[in-house]
């Protein structure tokens, strides 16, 4: 915050430089050479909590919003598209077990009862990200699978598990912070399981 003002913070730009994604507070706006700025509503989770604005595509069509699902926003057609509930679909299993299952015994054990609420907060997308010129999608979950999508069918190309090497260097390269490193180690992925 500056002064009165919030500052923006950067989420992601077009590979023209002519879009950019920013955070102002807890709104989403998209800047546009030569335009005002659009304000972006994110859409919410099946709890009704807004899902958080990950990345601008590349080519600039897409915004990504992530949480406990992965919905992209088109923004020339101006319509969101679910593309992925598979962390949903787990949060909703242990916030309502079947009755005398094991999952709803291990839910339900005097030790472990107390900690689900902090449970519940890590069952998200740790990162979501475009790959490429935006075609395709690359999200990592907390439990530590990997996944790429290829944008305009929704489908997988491929999922991995992430090993757990402890390394900050590795996971930020396989976090997609090195972008051409990040785009190699899924080619290897593709090349290897296809």
């Amino acid at each position: 915050k500056r002064g009165d003002q919030l500052a923006p913070s950067f989420i992601g730009i077009d590979n023209k430089k002519r879009k950019a994604l920013l955070s102002v507070g807890s709104n989403v706006v998209l800047w546009e050479e030569g335009k005002p700025l659009v304000p972006i509503s994110a859409p919410q989770d099946f709890r009704g909590d807004p899902l958080t604005a990950s990345d601008l595509s590349r080519d600039g069509k897409y915004i990504v919003f992530s949480s406990t699902r992965i919905v992209l926003y088109d923004l020339e057609r101006k319509k969101y598209e679910l593309l992925d509930t598979r962390i949903e679909d787990i949060c909703k299993a242990w916030d309502n077990p079947l009755p005398f299952s094991r999952l709803d015994w291990a839910v339900n054990h005097p030790m472990i009862r107390g900690l689900m609420p902090v449970v519940g907060k890590l069952r998200c997308w740790l990162h979501v990200s475009f790959l490429g010129a935006g075609d395709r999608l690359l999200g990592l979950t907390t439990y530590g699978k990997a996944y790429v999508w290829e944008v305009p069918s929704g489908k997988i190309i491929t999922s991995f598990r992430v090993a757990d090497t402890g390394l900050e260097e590795e996971l930020e390269r396989i976090l997609g912070l090195d972008e051409d490193l990040t785009e190699g180690f899924c080619a290897r992925w593709l090349l290897i399981n296809t």
